[in-house]
C-alpha cells in the first residue's frame, strides 16, 4: 500500500473534476466511440452486489489512469474507461475510495479489464443532435437537443386552486389538462386495512392515477412486484380513473432493463390498463445501485425499455428530474417518448412553472396533496394535452 500513498494524495487534488467525467464528457463529445463500457474482472470483492463505489485505476507501473464511479453488476465491476487507457494496459489494480472523502478505503486489487461484451448503447439508440445553444444546470453547461420541443409554460400559467389548495391549476390557453396521482403499497399502508377507497379518489377530482407495478431493488438488484398492484389497478380501473403503471428502476445494463420490461408485460397479460407504463429511473444518493452509471447507457436502458414496452402496444413515459434530464439522458434519444417531469411546488415557491427546459407531457408538481380516500400524502400531477 505504501506504493499508493502519493497517489491517493493526488487523487484528493483533483478528484472533484475526475469524479463527473461519466457525467461531462457526453455533453462535450458528440460521438462516444473513444469510451468503453469495461468489466473489472476481480474488482467485485470492492463492493457489495448493486452496490455504488468510487474506485480509482492504475497501470502496472501503478499510475494513476482515471478516478470513476462504479457498481458491482452480475458478480463484476462495471466502470467506463477511455478505450486508449484500457487497450494499452496488460494488467492493473483497482482501489475503493470513501464516498465522502475521497481516500483509499482498503488494499488495492488486482483485476483484469475486459470490455463489455452485453448489449452496447450503440447497438439501442443513436445520439440526438446538438445545437449550440446551452443552458446552465449545477454549474455546467448544458448543450440543447435540436428538435426536442421546449417548454411552453410560464409562471402566469399556473395558480393554486380556491377549492384544493394544495392543487396547482393551469391557467393558460396551450393545453388541456387533467389532475392526476400516484400510488404504491406506501399509499395503502396508511389507509385503513391497507386498502384505497378509489370512489372516494374519483369523485375527489382525480381523472387519472399511476400505480406501480413493481421495482428493482437498490441494492440487492432484485424484481419485485408492488405488493398492492392488482389491488390498486383493479379499484381505479373500476372507479373510471384513466390508469397506467410505473416501475421503479435500478437498470444498470441494457439487459436488466429489458428484464424490467418483461417483468412489467408479464404482469400486465391479464389486465387492461387505459394510461401509459413509465419508466421510472432514479436515486436519492449514491447508495443506490445506478450511480455511476455512464450517461450513454443510462440513456440505453430508458431507450430500450420504452421500445419493448411499446412493441408491446403500450404507449411509454420517461419519468426523470432534473439532474437525470440534464446530467444522463440523451433528449434527442428520448424524445420519441412522453416526458413526466418532478419538481415540487408550495405556496413559499417563487415561481409555479416547471424548472425544465423541455416540455413535459405530465407534471408531478406536489408530494404534499391530500387526497379523499387515502391516508397521508399523495403526488399530485398534471397531464398536458395540446389544444
Amino acid at each position: 500500500m505504501k506504493k499508493f500513498r502519493f497517489a491517493w494524495l493526488l487523487i484528493l487534488l483533483v478528484c472533484a473534476g475526475l469524479v463527473i467525467v461519466p457525467a461531462i464528457s457526453i455533453w462535450q463529445n458528440q460521438s462516444t466511440s473513444s469510451t468503453d463500457i469495461i468489466l473489472l474482472d476481480g474488482g467485485e470483492s470492492l463492493a457489495e452486489p448493486g452496490e455504488a463505489v468510487t474506485v480509482s485505476v492504475y497501470d502496472e507501473n501503478q499510475q494513476l489512469i482515471c478516478t470513476q464511479p462504479a457498481v458491482v453488476t452480475q458478480g463484476r465491476l462495471l466502470v467506463r474507461l477511455d478505450s486508449n487507457d484500457y487497450k494499452s494496459m496488460a494488467s492493473a489494480q483497482a482501489l475503493r475510495l470513501d464516498s465522502k472523502t475521497q481516500t483509499p478505503v482498503g488494499e488495492a486489487v488486482p483485476v483484469e479489464l475486459t470490455k463489455w461484451q452485453g448489449i452496447s448503447p450503440r447497438e439501442i439508440y443513436r445520439p440526438g443532435r446538438k445545437s449550440r445553444e446551452v443552458i446552465s444546470y449545477s454549474g455546467h453547461e448544458i448543450p440543447i437537443y435540436k428538435g426536442v420541443e421546449p417548454s411552453q409554460l410560464s409562471p402566469n400559467d399556473f395558480r393554486w386552486s380556491e377549492a384544493h389548495p394544495d392543487r396547482l391549476e393551469y391557467r393558460g390557453e396551450a393545453y388541456t389538462t387533467a389532475f392526476g396521482i400516484d400510488v404504491s403499497a406506501h399509499q395503502n399502508r396508511a389507509c385503513k386495512d391497507s386498502t384505497i377507497d378509489w370512489k372516494a379518489v374519483a369523485n375527489d377530482g382525480v381523472s387519472f392515477v399511476m400505480v406501480r407495478a413493481g421495482l428493482r431493488g437498490t441494492t440487492s438488484g432484485t424484481l419485485h412486484e408492488d405488493m398492492y398492484f392488482r389491488q390498486n389497478i383493479h379499484g381505479a380501473m373500476e372507479a373510471g380513473l384513466t390508469t397506467g403503471v410505473y416501475f421503479f428502476s435500478q437498470a444498470v445494463t441494457v439487459e436488466e432493463a429489458l428484464e424490467e420490461a418483461d417483468f412489467v408485460l408479464e404482469l400486465l397479460k391479464e389486465e387492461e390498463i387505459t394510461g401509459p407504463v413509465a419508466y421510472d429511473w432514479e436515486m436519492v444518493d449514491s447508495s443506490y445501485r445506478i450511480h455511476g452509471t455512464p450517461p450513454e447507457m443510462a440513456t440505453a436502458c430508458a431507450v430500450a425499455f420504452c421500445e419493448r414496452i411499446e412493441e408491446a402496444g403500450y404507449e411509454a413515459i420517461i419519468y426523470a428530474g432534473q439532474h437525470v434530464s440534464y446530467m444522463l439522458y440523451d433528449q434527442g434519444a428520448i424524445e420519441p417518448y412522453a416526458r413526466w417531469y418532478p419538481e415540487f411546488k408550495d405556496i413559499t415557491s417563487a415561481t409555479l412553472a416547471p424548472g425544465l427546459y423541455y416540455q413535459p407531457d405530465c407534471w408531478q408538481f406536489s408530494d404534499r396533496c391530500s387526497i379523499a380516500g387515502i391516508g397521508g400524502y399523495v403526488d399530485g400531477n398534471l397531464s398536458f394535452t395540446p389544444q
